[in-house]
């Protein structure tokens, strides 16, 4: 393994195993609080838009992430920083009127992201949805930061940063249990509210955390004058719609199944277990093994390196099928006993089990095709060649809903 890789993979594997380790025992808080039952379907059809922004436009190897690594990594600091806070203010009042509109429209967007959830549930999804809502302007920066930081070679604090809001809601959860032991005339986990305040509220101590850090290492220039670096923000700006649709392919895939299912109570809930058991490796393997190289195929492409970055790209392929293989006949041959062992206690009971661990067959098929697919379209993107992903991630989608 190239010396690049060896000096930065640890510190990312560690900071993404430690942020999975946090977000499965979320999970399984979750799983025992709440089971399949109607809160937490309810949450996850609220959650489809911020958390897509949460976690595709403002999550590490995101589109914002990736594009900000490509343009800023050749930059010097001073410059960096210029360009970081010019983008940085322009998206969030974008994201900030996008939150707006969904504020006041979230009882009609409840309806046409889940339109057979019964009256109870979209009443409920509604109201969290409206919590959530100050989340969106926030995963901007929260993108753009991921970026900054990889680019000046942070890695470890971008890739636990994600922990922040899973131990948040632990917290929350936890919190709730006691307050239910000392008050038996209540309960709190009745409140439908619970999971999006703890949600929103990770959220804003992770935009503290990662504003304060991008502040220290100099890179937030307050003083910035707009008419600066123009062909550096036009890039960030080109870069990051398409990114969207073809990074976040499996995410919006996930979005239309859950579409689909929504006259199936439960359903939203098991698709939520089922994905989240898979994309937690699948993370630590994306991360630990991607990641180092976005910079690497960044600079080989300024330098017009070819020879170097198909070797580049070669030796991630050989490390994501050499992994993609050995997870894939992992959950197949262990499925019932992996979701028995992580979720199966509180109200997550054996029939939710049953429900869930077909639900995990089904995506470990899919496990080679997402490495792969993870690792092209951001190589594509680290050379800022983003018309084939974005097409031929669109037709995936066209697929999925035909299917």
């Amino acid at each position: 393994m190239h010396s690049f890789l060896k000096n930065n993979v640890f510190s990312i594997s560690f900071g993404t195993s430690l942020s999975k380790l946090a977000g499965c025992i979320r999970q399984i808080f979750i799983a025992a609080a709440f089971g399949v039952g109607v809160t937490y379907d309810a949450f996850n059809y609220a959650y489809i838009i911020p958390g897509f922004l949460l976690i595709i436009i403002g999550g590490i190897n995101g589109p914002l992430h990736n594009a900000v690594v490509a343009v800023l990594t050749p930059l010097n600091k001073k410059n960096g920083g210029i360009v970081l806070t010019q983008v940085s203010i322009k998206l969030s009042i974008l994201l900030m009127i996008l939150a707006i509109l969904i504020y006041s429209n979230s009882s009609l967007l409840i309806d046409l992201l889940a339109p057979n959830l019964s009256y109870e549930a979209k009443s409920i999804a509604t109201y969290q949805l409206q919590i959530l809502t100050p989340c969106i302007p926030l995963s901007g920066f929260i993108g753009l930061s991921f970026g900054a930081l990889n680019s000046q070679r942070k890695f470890f604090l971008p890739s636990i940063s994600p922990a922040i809001t899973s131990l948040t809601i632990i917290f929350f959860i936890l919190f709730s249990w006691n307050f239910n032991q000392e008050n038996t005339s209540s309960n709190f986990f009745t409140y439908t509210g619970l999971l999006a305040f703890a949600t929103l509220t990770g959220t804003l101590i992770q935009f503290v955390v990662q504003i304060w850090e991008i502040n220290k290492i100099g890179l937030l220039r307050l003083e910035s004058t707009f008419n600066l670096f123009k062909n550096e923000e036009r890039r960030i700006f080109k870069l990051i719609i398409p990114a969207s649709i073809s990074s976040g392919l499996s995410q919006i895939n996930v979005f239309i199944d859950m579409f689909f299912a929504s006259s199936f109570q439960g359903a939203a809930s098991g698709l939520a277990y089922g994905n989240f058991l898979i994309q937690a490796p699948l993370g630590i393997l994306s991360n630990s093994l991607i990641l180092p190289l976005l910079p690497k195929f960044s600079k080989l492409r300024s330098e017009k390196d070819k020879r170097g970055l198909q070797k580049k790209l070669i030796s991630g392929v050989e490390y994501c099928f050499l992994a993609a293989i050995f997870l894939t006949g992992f959950f197949i041959t262990f499925n019932n006993q992996i979701v028995q062992l992580v979720f199966q206690r509180g109200s997550f009971d054996y029939s939710a089990t049953l429900k869930v661990k077909n639900i995990l067959i089904a995506y470990a098929v899919g496990i080679p095709f997402y490495l792969y697919r993870d690792l092209l379209v951001r190589t594509y993107y680290s050379i800022e060649k983003t018309n084939f992903p974005f097409k031929s991630s669109f037709a995936g989608i066209i697929f999925n809903i035909f299917f």
